[in-house]
C-alpha cells in the first residue's frame, strides 16, 4: 500500500504507506528523497524525509547482492570507482555491461553521473559492485560455497577462458569451473568461442571439489537431443542463412542444423542461382529431405521428386540388377566419375565410367547435380555395382519424367518470377510497347516499356524495320537468368492462349513458336500454347531437333500454372515403339548379379582395371535387353499396351485319343527360348515385388512393405489412406493402432506421424468423442504441446474453428509459460486471417511469460509473422519498438532487414541499415551489418549506392581508430 509518484522525465515514484506519516494528497511536498530503484518494475523506491539518512553510508549496513544508487567519482584502465554516502567502491570492466568489454562501453560512463548497481563482493579490499542488466534483474542466490546446492541454477560470470575450460565466479566471489571435456560435447571443437569473457550464464552445480564447483548446463546435452535423421526422411525446416553455396537451415522437431546445397534446390540446374536468391532468413520449407544424415544435408529437389511420385528411398537390400538409383555428383576422375547413390540407411558411393554415359555428357557435370543410374551388374563377392547414365539405358520405357522435369522447370520459373524484384513480371501472351533498339541480319533487339531489354528472332521480326521505331509485341518467354524477353512482332499471325482450357491425352497438330535447351514452345490450331521437353545430357531427348515454324503434332498431358505441358507425338511413338521390340533369344543365365547388394560398397579408389575387364559392354546390353522394369512410382501411361502373347498348346487342337501319344521332343533351340520366357517372366515379378517405389494397389503389397520396413510412417500412412478410399474407416482405425505398436518405441518422429494421422483420420470421418479419445491418448504419449499445436492447426484448415478455440483455451492453462505455444497459437490465427486475435495473443505472452530475455524473441517472431501474414506498417511498429530499447541487437536489426527485402521494400531496407550503422555496436557485430548493406546494394542498387556503403563503413573505422 502507498501512493505513485509522477517524477522527473516521466520516471515513477513508490511512497509505501509507512512513510507517509498521515499526509493526504493536498499536503504532499513537491520534493522526495531515491532510497533505491526496482529494474523489473522499473519504480524508484522514495520518501518524503528528504533529512532520513541512508542506511547505505555505512559498509557494515551494505549486504551483496543489494541494489544501490551511487555516483561515480572515478574512471580507470580497470573500472570504475563508485561514491556511496561514506562509502566507496569499485565496478571492475568485466561487470559494466552486459556485452563483451571494449572502450565504448566505459565512454558511456562519466564522473558524476549516479548509477544502479548491485553489490557483487565484499571483502578486505573494499566494496564491489556490477551494473549488469542482467545481473540487477536476477535473484543473488548463495553467497558461500556451502549453500550452493547441487543440480540448481545459479547466475554467474565467465572471467577466465583456458585449457583446462572456462572459470564462472557468482556472487560473493564463488568460484566454478566448466571443465574442458564437458564443454566438448556440448560445443565441439569450438568450445572456446561459445562464450566470452563477461558473458551472464546460468549453469548449474554438478559437483564440489577442492572447493571449488564442478559446473555443467541445466539443457540436455547434444547427444541427447537430437533425434538420429534417416535417409529419405521428410522434414520441415526454417532458413537461417542464405550463402553463394546454398542455404543453412534448422530443424526444430530434430533439435538439428542442416544445408542444402545450391544444386539441390532444382531439378533445373541452370535456375539454381536465381532460385536461391528467392529464399530468405526466415523462410519455412516443407518436405525436405535427407540425403545425407551424416553430414546433414538435405534436398528440395529430391524431396519433390519422390513425394510427387508417392515413392521411398531404396534400401541398400533392396537394389538389384534393373534398379533406377538418384545420385547426385561428387568427383571426376580420368575415366569415371563418382556419384553418390542415394539409397538407405546411407548413401552409397559408386562409379560411372564415360563409357557408360552420353557422349555429350562426360565430365560436364556440376557439384551435386542430380544424376539418375540404372544397374546393370552387381559383384556381391567384391562388393561392386556398375552402373549406366545412358540416356538410352535410364529411359528407355517412358517419357513421365520428361513431363514431371518441364513441370518443375515451370513452376520453378514462376517462383523466381513472383519473388525477384529484378525479374520482370509480365507473362506469356501479354501485348507490350516495343522500341526497337538495334536490327541485325537474324534477330533485333527492342526495349520493352522503358527498361526491360528484348530480343526477337529472325522469324518473328517484321519485313520492314528502323532503328528507334515504336512497334507493338507479344511476349513468347522470360529469361529469368538475364532478365531478357523474347519478342514476337507478328501480331496478326498469332493469338496467342496460355490457359487451362487445352484438351489433355488428344494429339493436336501445332507449329513450333520457340526452343532453348530446355523446352520447345509450339502453338496449336486453337491458339493454345503448349510447353514440350527438349532435354538432354542424362535427362530426355536430344537438342537441336526443331526448326521455327515446324509443324509437329503434341499430346498436352498437364496443366502448370495455366501452361500447358505435352510431348511431341513422334517421339512418345518412338519410345512407345521399344516395348513391343521381340526380346532377344539369346540363352539367359541367372547368376549372381540378381542377388541384393550389400549397402557397404567399396570406396572410389579402390576401383582396378581388372573389374573393367570383368564386365564387358557387350554383356551388360545383353542383359539390359532381357529385362524391362517399370520406372519407380511411375504409371507409365505413356506406354503402349502390354501385348499378351497367347500360349495355346497344340494338344488343344488334336483328338483326345492322341494326347496319349509320347509328346515331340524340343529342339535346343525351342528349350532355350522356353527358358529365356521362363525365367523373364520371374525375373519382372521378382523386380516388381522389389521395388519399393513403385505405388502399392492391393492389401496384400502393402502388408508385404510394411513387413520389410515397419518403421515407415510414410508407409502405413498410404496403408491408411488406401483403406479410406475404398470406404474401410474401421479398417484404417485398426492399421493407425497396429502400426503404433509395430513402429519401434524408439522411432519417436514416425510414431508421431502415425499418431496425427490418427487424428486426421478422426477429425475427419469420427465423431466428436472418438476424436477426443484419440487427442487424449495422443498426448499422453507425445509433447503434449506440439500435439495441442498441430491440432489447432488441424481444426483452423477444417475450419472448425469452435473446436480450435476449445483446445486453445485448455491449452494457455497448461503452458502459459512457455514461449513456443504463444507463438504457434498466434501463427494459427494468422494462416485463418484472425489478425486482432493473433495480437491479443502477442499482449498475453508477453504478461505471462516471466523470463525478460524471452520477450525480445516473443516481440520478433510475432514481428515476422505479421509481415508475413499480417499488415506491414503494424510489423514495423513492433520491429521499432525492439530496436528502440535494443539497438545493438545485429540479429534483430538484421531480421528487420530481410523482412523487408521480402516484400519488396528496398527502400525500406534501405533505410533501417543506414540507421543501424549509425549505432554504437562493436566492430566485430557491425561487420555483418555493413556486409548485409553492402550486400543488398550490389543486389539492388548501383555503383554509387554500393561505394556509399563503403565510405560508410570508412568513416566507422575511422571513428574507432
Amino acid at each position: 500500500m502507498g501512493i505513485l509518484l509522477r517524477l522527473a522525465d516521466g520516471a515513477v515514484g513508490f511512497v509505501a504507506r509507512k512513510r507517509l506519516d498521515m499526509l493526504s494528497l493536498d499536503d504532499v511536498p513537491s520534493k522526495c528523497r531515491i532510497l533505491d530503484y526496482r529494474h523489473l518494475e522499473q519504480l524508484y523506491i522514495c520518501s518524503f524525509d528528504t533529512d532520513a539518512p541512508d542506511k547505505t553510508d555505512e559498509t557494515d549496513n551494505l549486504k551483496i547482492g543489494q541494489t544501490v544508487r551511487a555516483t561515480i567519482s572515478g574512471i580507470n584502465s580497470k573500472g570504475i570507482a563508485l561514491k556511496l554516502g561514506k562509502v566507496g567502491g569499485f565496478i571492475q570492466n568485466v561487470h559494466l555491461a552486459d556485452e563483451p568489454y571494449d572502450n565504448e562501453v566505459k565512454e558511456r560512463f562519466k564522473v558524476g553521473d549516479v548509477i544502479s548497481a548491485k553489490v557483487w563482493n565484499i571483502n578486505e579490499g573494499g566494496v564491489y559492485f556490477t551494473c549488469k542488466e542482467a545481473l540487477l534483474d536476477k535473484e543473488v542466490g548463495p553467497m558461500s560455497l556451502e549453500d550452493f546446492e547441487i543440480n540448481k541454477p545459479y547466475p554467474g560470470v565467465v572471467v577466465n577462458k583456458s585449457k583446462k575450460g572456462i572459470m564462472v565466479v557468482f556472487f560473493g566471489d564463488v568460484r566454478g569451473i566448466l571443465f574442458k571435456d564437458y564443454l566438448n560435447r556440448i560445443f565441439g571443437n569450438q568450445w572456446q568461442d561459445a562464450m566470452y569473457e563477461g558473458e551472464v550464464v546460468l549453469p548449474v552445480v554438478e559437483k564440489m571439489e577442492n572447493g571449488i564447483l564442478r559446473l555443467k548446463f541445466s539443457v540436455p546435452e547434444v547427444h541427447s537431443v537430437a533425434r538420429p535423421l534417416n535417409v529419405g526422411e521428410y522434414v520441415a525446416a526454417q532458413v537461417t542463412q542464405n550463402i553463394p553455396q546454398g542455404l543453412h537451415i534448422t530443424i526444430p522437431r530434430k533439435n538439428q542444423k542442416g544445408f542444402i546445397p545450391v544444386a539441390h534446390l532444382s531439378c533445373s540446374l541452370s535456375l539454381t542461382p536465381q532460385l536461391l536468391d528467392t529464399y530468405n532468413v526466415g523462410d519455412d520449407l516443407d518436405d525436405l529431405m535427407c540425403v545425407s544424415a551424416d553430414d546433414k544435408t538435405f534436398s528440395i529437389r529430391e524431396g519433390r521428386r519422390f513425394k510427387l511420385r508417392g515413392a521411398q528411398v531404396p534400401s541398400s537390400s533392396d537394389v538389384r540388377v534393373g534398379s533406377l538409383l538418384r545420385c547426385s555428383y561428387l568427383k571426376s576422375y580420368n575415366q569415371r566419375v563418382c556419384v553418390s547413390a542415394l539409397v538407405a540407411p546411407k548413401p552409397m558411393v559408386l562409379n560411372l565410367y564415360n563409357n557408360e554415359m552420353d557422349v555429350e555428357s562426360n565430365r560436364k557435370f556440376a557439384s551435386q547435380q542430380g544424376i539418375t543410374v540404372r544397374v546393370t551388374r552387381i559383384n556381391n563377392d567384391r562388393k561392386r555395382i556398375k552402373v549406366s547414365a545412358r540416356t538410352t539405358d535410364v529411359y528407355d520405357w517412358s517419357l513421365e519424367d520428361a513431363v514431371y522435369e518441364l513441370e518443375q522447370y515451370l513452376s520453378d520459373i514462376r517462383r523466381i518470377q513472383d519473388r525477384s524484384s529484378h525479374v520482370t513480371k509480365c507473362c506469356l501472351g501479354q501485348q507490350v510497347d516495343c522500341t526497337v533498339k538495334t536490327v541485325a541480319k537474324d534477330y533485333a533487339t527492342v526495349t520493352v516499356e522503358g527498361d526491360v531489354e528484348g530480343i526477337v528472332v529472325k522469324h518473328h521480326c517484321l519485313a520492314k524495320m528502323e532503328v528507334g521505331a515504336e512497334v507493338r509485341g507479344l511476349v513468347l518467354w522470360v529469361d529469368v537468368q538475364k532478365n531478357l524477353m523474347i519478342i514476337s512482332l507478328k501480331m496478326d499471325q498469332l493469338n496467342f492462349k496460355h490457359d487451362s482450357k487445352a484438351h489433355l491425352n488428344t494429339s493436336t497438330e501445332a507449329s513450333v513458336l520457340y526452343f532453348n535447351d530446355d523446352f520447345a514452345m509450339v502453338i496449336t490450331k486453337s491458339n493454345h500454347a503448349v510447353f514440350i521437353p527438349m532435354l538432354s545430357n542424362n535427362k530426355f531427348l536430344m537438342v537441336g531437333q526443331y526448326k521455327p515454324n515446324q509443324k509437329v503434332n503434341v499430346i498436352v498431358k498437364r496443366i502448370v500454372n495455366g501452361m500447358a505441358v505435352g510431348i511431341d507425338e513422334a517421339i512418345f511413338k518412338r519410345f512407345s515403339s521399344k516395348q513391343k521390340v521381340a526380346p532377344s533369344v539369346e540363352k539367359v543365365i541367372k547368376s549372381e548379379d540378381e542377388e541384393p547388394v550389400d549397402g557397404n560398397v567399396s570406396s572410389l579408389e579402390e576401383e582396378s582395371n581388372n573389374d573393367e575387364k570383368e564386365i564387358s559392354p557387350a554383356n551388360e546390353n545383353s542383359q539390359r535387353k532381357t529385362v524391362a522394369p517399370t520406372l519407380p512410382g511411375l504409371d507409365n501411361f505413356f506406354s503402349a499396351p502390354k501385348v499378351v502373347e497367347s500360349e495355346s498348346s497344340s494338344d488343344e487342337e488334336v483328338p483326345r485319343e492322341r494326347k496319349s501319344k509320347k509328346k515331340k521332343k524340343l529342339t535346343a533351340a525351342e528349350r532355350t527360348e522356353m527358358i529365356r520366357h521362363n525365367e523373364e517372366k520371374i525375373r519382372a515379378k521378382e523386380i516388381e515385388l522389389a521395388d519399393a517405389s513403385l505405388e502399392p494397389d492391393s492389401e496384400e503389397r502393402f502388408e508385404r512393405l510394411v513387413a520389410g520396413n515397419p518403421n515407415s510412417s510414410e508407409l502405413w500412412a498410404k496403408y491408411i489412406a488406401y483403406c479410406v478410399s475404398n470406404a474401410e474407416i474401421q479398417k484404417a482405425r485398426t492399421i493407425a493402432r497396429h502400426a503404433l505398436k509395430r513402429i519401434d518405441l524408439n522411432e519417436t518422429v514416425e510414431r508421431y506421424n502415425v499418431w496425427i494421422t490418427l487424428l486426421n483420420l478422426e477429425n475427419s470421418y469420427g465423431d466428436k468423442d472418438s476424436f477426443n479419445a484419440a487427442f487424449e491418448e495422443a498426448a499422453r504419449c507425445n509433447d503434449d504441446l506440439q500435439i495441442y499445436l498441430d491440432v489447432i492447426d488441424l481444426f483452423a484448415n477444417s475450419k472448425r474453428y469452435s473446436e480450435m478455440n476449445e483446445k486453445i483455451k485448455k491449452m494457455k492453462t497448461k503452458h502459459k509459460t512457455d514461449p513456443k505455444m504463444w507463438t504457434g497459437i498466434a501463427r494459427v490465427y494468422y494462416k485463418c486471417g484472425h489478425l486482432q486475435d493473433a495480437r491479443n495473443v502477442h499482449s498475453s505472452a508477453l504478461k505471462t511469460v516471466h523470463s525478460k530475455a524471452d520477450h525480445v524473441d516473443l516481440v520478433v517472431q510475432f514481428a515476422v509473422m505479421e509481415f508475413k501474414y499480417g499488415e506491414k506498417h503494424h510489423a514495423e511498429a513492433l520491429f521499432e519498438t525492439v530496436l528502440q530499447e535494443n539497438p545493438k541487437r545485429v540479429d534483430v536489426w538484421s531480421t528487420y532487414v530481410d523482412q523487408m527485402v521480402k516484400k519488396d521494400n528496398i527502400e525500406g531496407a534501405r533505410r533501417v541499415l543506414e540507421r543501424a550503422v549509425c549505432n554504437s555496436i562493436p566492430p566485430k557485430k557491425m561487420k555483418i551489418l555493413f556486409k548485409k548493406f553492402k550486400e543488398l546494394e550490389l543486389k539492388f542498387g548501383n555503383e554509387e549506392s554500393v561505394q556509399h556503403v563503403i565510405e560508410l563503413a570508412k568513416q566507422y573505422l575511422g571513428n574507432k581508430l
